[in-house]
């Protein structure tokens, strides 16, 4: 049982004691990995969204309405067209297909635009197609008229997804219980630029390590790891440090330290930084941000948020 206990020292150390072992000094682990700042946008843009984008074995339910599924995309992007990963128990069968905007509560009762689907029996991807482009922003939904022939788009394995149901055109929708993991691709442009980002894996413990990753990057792209032991200045100079030729582009971490690395096919790369066991390094803090090499604006570099990576036990 602890007899007595004193937090209050300006160490951090805490005293411990109780009444059969004496004494004890102990401090709790404090290190930390925290993001600031905040990066510049590069040429790579947001992905188109999908679900369950391989497909694989359908439930092989049917059923007589119209299907439509729940899409959720961050920014306002032009929708050319979309897959449904089904079937047909009835032969090759041509229905029509839509995009709706959302109500809040599903799809909305109008469609935004409407095309055609033709479905075989070979369970697979299906196209419909939209010209012009449909823009949509936030929820939409995709969909098509599934009776009669057609097998519901739901997977025996994989990612949740949302879906609705009604008769076709004319009803009113409903969520549906058979719908729980549908399989769609949407084929788009117009996606959100993307920053790239900068995270951890680990945090700064004494005699370890931790790594830095960067991703949302250009692919095989020079990437700079900027490290250094100061958020505020860098030989003088406050920081952070605007680019010249690169509009938003800020310094956060003073560039004490310049480490290369090339990312991968993915737009990914990580940096790896050993502590070393001494005491004396606890309560330093070592600034990071990345740098990536990127001809979206006249400078060719676009950076990263920046991460403060605090040393303790």
């Amino acid at each position: 049982g602890c007899w007595g206990v004193y937090p209050f020292l300006p160490s951090g150390n805490i005293l411990v004691s109780d009444r059969s072992t004496g004494l004890y000094i102990v401090r709790p682990g404090g290190a930390t990995f925290d993001k600031y700042g905040q990066g510049c946008p590069g040429s790579v843009t947001a992905s188109c969204p999908e679900l369950n984008p391989a497909g694989g074995t359908l439930t092989n339910q049917t059923n007589s309405f119209e299907y439509s599924f729940e899409v959720q995309t961050a920014n306002a992007v032009q929708v050319s067209g979309f897959d449904i990963y089904t079937a047909s128990n009835s032969g090759t069968i041509t229905r029509p297909a839509h995009i709706y905007a959302s109500t809040g509560n599903g799809p909305s009762s109008t469609p935004l635009a409407s095309t055609t689907i033709t479905v075989s029996p070979s369970a697979g991807f299906y196209t419909a197609t939209f010209s012009p482009p449909v823009t949509v922003s936030g929820t939409f939904y995709i969909g098509y008229e599934n009776s009669p022939g057609g097998i519901i788009s739901n997977l025996s394995a994989g990612a949740n997804g949302v879906g609705y149901y009604r008769t076709a055109v004319t009803g009113n929708w409903s969520q549906s219980g058979l719908v729980q993991r549908p399989s769609w691709r949407v084929t788009c442009s117009g996606g959100a630029t993307l920053v790239p980002r900068l995270g951890n894996v680990g945090v700064p413990s004494l005699g370890s390590s931790y790594d830095v990753t960067l991703s949302d990057a250009l692919p095989n792209t020079f990437a700079i790891m900027v490290s250094g032991l100061s958020d505020q200045l860098y030989n003088g100079l406050p920081l952070p440090l605007t680019l010249p030729g690169a509009p938003g582009c800020d310094v956060y971490a003073a560039p004490e330290v310049l480490d290369l690395y090339i990312t991968d096919g993915a737009g990914t790369a990580s940096a790896t930084f050993a502590i070393p066991s001494s005491p004396a390094n606890i309560g330093v803090s070592l600034y990071h941000q990345w740098a990536v090499v990127d001809n979206v604006n006249a400078l060719g570099i676009v950076m990263s948020e920046a991460g403060r990576a605090t040393i303790d036990q």
